[in-house]
């Protein structure tokens, strides 16, 4: 029951969100939050605090693993979202699984309750490769992106039992794995100024990530309301920490 609850209020906030799709990045800005996943409470934390101008690959969905992340980036997305690799599940509403990268497209279809037709999914899958393109391009732009980029990756809550990728379930990102992931980025986006921010929860983190250039790591509780004051704590800490560049973003839509 707990994550049906926490499937269909990210679905709601989904589909009840502004999606801003336009093809290029906001000239306007000084500071774009982007996220990393993963899975949907970053980009959900992002419009509650009013900061996300621009859709990316990751905002809604699940990326099952650590080294599979890497490997997308590694790959530059040459395998992301191939009608190949993906299968279609129903569990908690409709899934549509990548067996590639071992992840999870679990907010592509309006009426998770609804019955799934073969035209109905192949017109899903036609329309959300279109989409996943775009945020694709989007997120290589940011190679060129001037002002500053705060990535937000967070650890996997989901149980395994719930997760059909269950052998790469890690719930806890290490020290190592934040290194790893921002080198990667770096790679990826040289030049680019960037600070990573790595979310991990109370009750399951054993090590405390520190001293680590361009990482920042905040800890949350594990609970579905979405409501949760270290949020808010690390927005007031961003506004405050970069306030030249933060204060400058509109905070409305």
């Amino acid at each position: 029951m707990k994550y049906l609850i926490l499937f269909l209020f990210c679905f709601q906030k989904i589909f009840s969100a502004q999606e801003i799709e336009e093809d290029l990045l906001p000239k306007d800005e000084t500071v774009l939050f982007v996220s990393l996943g993963s899975h949907c409470e970053p980009a959900i934390q992002m419009n509650f605090h009013k900061v996300r101008k621009r859709a990316f690959p990751f905002d809604w969905t699940f990326v099952s693993g650590h080294d599979n992340f890497i490997k997308i980036l590694k790959e530059d997305f040459q395998n992301f979202f191939l009608p190949e690799n993906l299968t279609l599940s129903k569990e908690y509403g409709w899934i549509i699984n990548d067996s590639y990268y071992h992840m999870d497209f679990r907010h592509e279809f309006e009426d998770p309750a609804a019955e799934i037709t073969d035209a109905v999914y192949l017109e899903v899958l036609e329309k959300s490769k279109e989409k996943f393109q775009k945020r694709i391009n989007r997120f290589r732009q940011l190679k060129h992106f001037e002002g500053k980029v705060i990535f937000f990756k967070m650890a996997n809550s989901f149980d395994p039992k719930h997760n059909v990728w269950h052998s790469y379930y890690e719930p806890e990102i290490t020290s190592s794995q934040a290194v790893e992931l921002r080198d990667a980025l770096k790679e990826y986006f040289p030049g680019l100024n960037f600070l990573l921010v790595i979310i991990n929860y109370n009750i399951r983190a054993s090590e405390s990530i520190e001293g680590f250039e361009d990482i920042l790591e905040v800890r949350v509780d594990d609970q579905v309301t979405h409501e949760n004051d270290a949020f808010d704590q690390l927005f007031n800490y961003l506004d405050s920490t970069y306030f030249l560049l933060v204060k400058e973003i509109s905070l409305t839509f």
